[in-house]
C-alpha cells in the first residue's frame, strides 16, 4: 500500500483507516494503480454516502475521475443509498468529472475572510 500512501494520501493512517472500514476501492490496469475511489457514510444508519476519487497524477486528463465517480454512484444506487459529493471551488477538473458522472451543483459554500 505504500504506492497508494505516497501517491494519494499524506498520512498512511488515513489509507489504513479507509481500508479497514471498506471505504477505499483501487482502480488498476494490470499491476498499475490508476486511481482510488472513496465511499463514506455521512451519518451512520442513513442512506447518504459521500463519494470521491483521486486519480494518479500520471493518468489525469483521461476521464478516469468521471469513470470512478460514475462507478461509485451506480454502486450506491444499487444498494439503495444516496451518493453525494463535492469539490473545492478552484478544482475545475474535479467539477468536470462530477458533471460527466451526472452530478450537478446545487449549493455553493461561502468563504469569509477576516
Amino acid at each position: 500500500m505504500n504506492d497508494v500512501d505516497r501517491a494519494f494520501f499524506a498520512d498512511p493512517d488515513i489509507t489504513a483507516d479507509l481500508i479497514r472500514r471498506g471505504g477505499l476501492l483501487l482502480y488498476r490496469r494490470g499491476g498499475e494503480i490508476l486511481g482510488c475511489g472513496l465511499a463514506e457514510p455521512v451519518i451512520p444508519g442513513r442512506a447518504d454516502v459521500d463519494i470521491g476519487m483521486v486519480v494518479a497524477p500520471a493518468h489525469r486528463g483521461h476521464a478516469l475521475g468521471a469513470y470512478i465517480i460514475a462507478h461509485l454512484k451506480r454502486a450506491c444506487l444499487e444498494r439503495g443509498e444516496r451518493p453525494i459529493c463535492g469539490h473545492h471551488v478552484d478544482n475545475l477538473a474535479s467539477q468536470r468529472s462530477l458533471e460527466r458522472a451526472g452530478f450537478a451543483s446545487r449549493h455553493r459554500l461561502v468563504e469569509f475572510r477576516l
